[in-house]
């Protein structure tokens, strides 16, 4: 530093007096230009300032307030107590400890956000770490060394060339050199490109990583988060989430660090070229565009909010739900409008926690809905009535069958306008009418799409090309119980289908069994569950099932705070084998769906749900747990020790005999039935009518497969009504009251 400052002083000197004697000598009046002596000193003054331009922070290895760093594991301790400029040199981003050394310093960019000064030599061959580092609000110097290999041997090394990417663009981790790139044991390091975060593109990226600590994995999310827990963005809303930062499962920061990964939000991917094996990549926040190569893709592009074609869908205050943002405007909304009304359009999922959160945050609620019933893609329309109950009990204004048509605006204020006519005034709606795949970069690739309209790809997650995969709610899967092809957006599979994705990127054999769309949704004090088709699918497919119902408690009843759930199993009137199920309760509800779940997966029948070993304990269970109630139910019918009838088919001229007591008759029963209590059934067997079949029913089902049992081995031909009268006002929803 002291003989660059000799020099500057000298040159600069030597410099001012020569222009001062020209200037003097040529009669010029500037005091500078005909003054040797004060141009000499101004040119000194102006050879240290130059001096100091030169080197800006004095950051030269030899520097008293320099610390150079040697390697990552130095960094964070050397910034966090040093209080000195750290000078981090990146010799290259082909070097792995380089690149793990990038990490280390993002993490401390934000640990000590304004308190710390680094410096990055070389940062030609890091200009994605500038970038951070600039964003980061970390003060930074930068400073351009000789150029030496990981080794430490000086020189320049190969860089990417500038016809490969477009202008302004940072360049490529290596390029198709670093394709090549050799591991220690001599395999090459493969090139990983995954478009789309969330569920399965960061299972994707991180299993990857834990399979290949060698490979270049670059991520590209267009969004401001690339992990976040969107399931919960309801419940941040209605206010049972009360921190924000709870809904963020990992910062991209962290995932860089731990995973080592090349992490780009707000970065989109526009154009996909499968014949030159690269992406074309928009940086939103620069507005600039590049090239990035692969060996292997995966697609995670997700889905979209389906909006409705109707007048006024676009109006500002329609908001959809799919992501951060959008849960930031419906929370503002929500703040705006305390005390007025909102509208949902769509009774799925979201419409349904949407409705709730809303409800809780003081709102007065209507819920549009096309089809006659919430949930109409999971519940069957008897399982679905008690979710109606439930919603209006709450104070949910219920329209079903009634699509929404158009939203006028009028000043401040929305109308959504139904099939009816009803005119629903409102401060701001909430679209929940369900999700379209986003295929736009594999369409435009030329990847086939299958008939449901997500991605087609096989058993290994491959597209119709071998070396992109792609996964979550962008492709078309298969039903693991019909065997045909649907779509299934739900976070589960999405997680499964990353994580096996990257299995084999990564040379191994995983495959994808398919999906049964197992969930479950909170609807204030009911928890609603679903596993395997429906029995309206079923039906449409000609499956040839059965059905039963039962109503049992989530533990024994003699521990207090038992509470009672409707279960419905459907199973293969062949071999009975479990197809599906549905359940519709409080406490317990989630436990006895996944059973049900797993029994689905291991392709049992009912007669291993009756052999079931579930822990019991009375705060728990019971001895005689649902599951196995539903394996007993539907063995029985199998095996022929019970005829059953539902209670949607009971025919008008049937002989109804209800076996309840008088006092429960009284309180509503199937028209034209006739009362004879089971208790009393032995003695007054004279009184059943023998001229035809009688159809016996109770409040669930229990007492009259009693009676049933009675009657036919008293020569009488006996049906029983499978989950009695309850059921039965399920499909009557006109006959249901408040004493469920």
């Amino acid at each position: 530093m002291t003989l660059r400052i000799a020099l500057a002083v000298l040159v600069g000197g030597g410099i001012g007096l020569a222009v001062g004697s020209l200037g003097k000598s040529a009669g010029g009046q500037c005091l500078v230009l005909c003054n040797p002596y004060v141009s000499t000193v101004v040119g000194v003054l102006v050879g240290l300032m130059l001096a100091r331009a030169l080197e800006p922070t004095d950051l030269t290895p030899t520097s008293k307030n320099v610390l150079v760093i040697e390697g990552p594991d130095a960094l964070e301790a050397a910034v966090a107590g040093s209080g000195k400029v750290a000078l981090v040199e990146f010799y290259t981003v082909r070097c792995p400890a380089c690149r793990r050394q990038m990490s280390v310093l993002g993490e401390v960019a934000d640990d000590f956000v304004g308190r710390a000064t680094i410096a990055v030599a070389n940062v030609g061959h890091v200009r994605e770490v500038a970038r951070r580092l600039d964003v980061s609000g970390v003060p930074t110097s930068f400073v351009h060394l000789p150029r030496r290999r990981a080794g430490g041997e000086t020189g320049g090394l190969p860089r990417q060339s500038e016809s490969d990417r477009s202008p302004g663009a940072p360049p490529a981790s290596g390029g198709r050199a670093a394709r090549t790139q050799r591991r220690a044991g001599g395999a090459a390091s493969v090139r990983l490109i995954i478009v789309g975060g969330v569920a399965g593109g960061m299972s994707a990226a991180t299993r990857a990583r834990r399979l290949d600590e060698h490979a270049e994995i670059t991520v590209f999310e267009k969004g401001e988060h690339v992990s976040f827990a969107n399931c919960s963005l309801p419940y941040f809303i209605g206010g049972t989430i009360a921190d924000r930062e709870e809904l963020f499962v990992a910062t991209p920061q962290r995932l860089r660090t731990r995973f080592n990964l090349d992490l780009r939000i707000r970065h989109e991917v526009t154009h996909l070229d499968r014949d030159r094996k690269q992406v074309t990549v928009r940086d939103l926040s620069g507005e600039r565009t590049y090239t990035e190569a692969y060996d292997k893709l995966v697609l995670a592009p997700g889905a979209v909010p389906i909006r409705p074609p109707i007048p006024g869908i676009d109006d500002p205050a329609v908001y959809p739900l799919r992501d951060i943002q959008d849960m930031d405007r419906i929370d503002r909304a929500a703040d705006e409008a305390a005390g007025g009304r909102a509208v949902v359009i769509g009774g799925g999922f979201i419409g349904l926690e949407v409705a709730e959160a809303l409800v809780a945050r003081g709102l007065q609620v209507a819920l549009a809905e096309m089809f006659p019933q919430v949930m109409a893609a999971a519940l069957d329309p008897e399982m679905a009535a008690p979710v109606h109950r439930e919603l209006r009990g709450k104070g949910v204004e219920l329209h079903l069958a009634n699509a929404a048509t158009a939203i006028e605006r009028s000043a401040d204020e929305l109308t959504v306008l139904l099939k009816d006519g009803t005119a629903l005034p409102c401060a701001f709606a909430v679209l929940g009418v369900g999700v379209r795949p986003n295929t736009r970069l594999a369409e435009q690739a030329g990847l086939e799409i299958g008939e449901t309209g997500g991605i087609r790809v096989d058993e290994h997650l491959r597209t119709s090309d071998p070396d992109i995969y792609a996964v979550g709610d962008a492709i078309q899967v298969t039903d693991y119980v019909t065997g045909r092809p649907t779509r299934m957006p739900l976070a589960g599979p999405a997680n499964r289908q990353g994580r096996i994705a990257a299995d084999n990127v990564c040379g191994l054999d995983s495959t994808f069994r398919g999906v049964q769309g197992t969930a479950i949704v909170k609807v204030f004090d009911l928890a609603v569950a679903n596993t395997g088709p429906n029995e309206k699918t079923l039906r449409e497919l000609g499956v040839p099932c059965e059905k039963i119902y039962i109503y049992p408690a989530n533990h024994a009843g003699y521990y207090p705070g038992a509470q009672t759930m409707m279960l419905k199993l459907i199973f293969s009137a062949e071999d009975g084998r479990v197809l599906g199920a549905q359940i519709v309760g409080g406490e317990g509800v989630d436990k006895r769906i996944d059973v049900l779940s797993t029994a689905i997966q291991a392709r049992m029948t009912v007669y291993d749900l009756e052999e079931s070993e579930l822990a019991y304990a009375p705060p728990y269970g019971a001895a005689k747990d649902p599951v196995n109630m539903a394996g007993f139910a539907a063995a029985n019918c199998l095996r022929g020790h019970v005829n059953i009838l539902h209670a949607d088919d009971i025919p008008p001229d049937a002989v109804v005999v209800d076996v309840r007591t008088p006092g429960e008759f009284k309180r509503g029963h199937v028209p034209g039935a006739l009362n004879l209590p089971l208790d009393e059934l032995r003695e007054r067997l004279d009184a059943v009518p023998r001229d035809g079949p009688l159809v016996l029913i109770c409040w669930v089902g229990v007492r009259s497969y009693i009676a049933s049992r009675i009657l036919v081995q008293k020569g009488f031909d006996a049906v029983n009504v499978s989950g009695g009268y309850r059921t039965y006002r399920q499909f009557y929803p006109a006959l249901a009251d408040a004493r469920d």
